[in-house]
């Protein structure tokens, strides 16, 4: 599982050499000028929001699809397929520009059943209440009493944003949406309804632009 998919969509091998770019950095400050009523949901699972000079605070950041470095098992009834987590590393080993597990004894075993575990991502057959970590019961009260919501480089394909939108809609006056993409991608009909604001451009640009003026 471990070659055959996740290697092929996240370089291990890589990962620790991730650093924050402006557009963490921007959106690190914005978080510390406005402690009491600034939050990010992030569905990148790099940690990047946790890294050095792009760190935003505990309680105003949820990694909702997982995040790098723990891991969570699947076998039922266990504590660490639901609310545990194990921190570690996968070890991997790179050949011709593509790394792989060489043998089970490199991936991190359950510390309580003593299964493999996999990396603590939301996969295609989860759903975001499956496991604690994710906080999707922190993040729909985040998004519930949000008066404005930015999203950045969203692909708007996954349910969180769709609750978003639920939400937005059920306020009165409805949310401010706005879109920070390089397309505008998002759907027409929820777009016109809302009223949503489109802000053509790569967030490490628009970004800093945005703390600049709320600073």
């Amino acid at each position: 599982w471990y070659n055959t998919f996740w290697l092929k969509h996240f370089d291990e091998g890589k990962a620790e050499s991730f650093k924050p770019n402006a557009g963490h950095e921007a959106l690190a400050s914005i978080c510390k000028a406005y402690p009491e009523t600034t939050k990010l949901i992030t569905q990148n699972i790099d940690g990047l929001h946790s890294h050095s000079h792009g760190t935003i605070p505990q309680d105003q950041l949820i990694e909702i699809h997982g995040f790098h470095g723990a891991f969570k098992c699947y076998t039922d009834d266990c504590p660490y397929s639901t609310s545990k987590l194990y921190y570690g590393k996968l070890e991997v080993k790179r050949n011709r520009g593509h790394c792989k597990v060489t043998s089970t004894a490199n991936i991190p075993r359950c510390p309580d059943c003593n299964c493999l575990m996999c990396p603590n991502c939301l996969l295609f057959d989860e759903n975001y209440d499956d496991h604690e970590s994710y906080m999707f019961e922190k993040a729909k009260e985040w998004l519930k009493a949000a008066d404005a919501i930015v999203f950045i480089g969203t692909s708007f394909a996954v349910h969180l944003t769709n609750l978003a939108f639920e939400f937005s809609r059920d306020r009165n006056p409805p949310t401010v949406i706005y879109n920070i993409n390089i397309v505008d991608n998002m759907p027409a009909s929820r777009a016109s309804r809302l009223k949503a604001m489109y802000i053509n451009g790569n967030s490490e640009d628009i970004l800093p632009v945005l703390a600049k003026a709320v600073l």
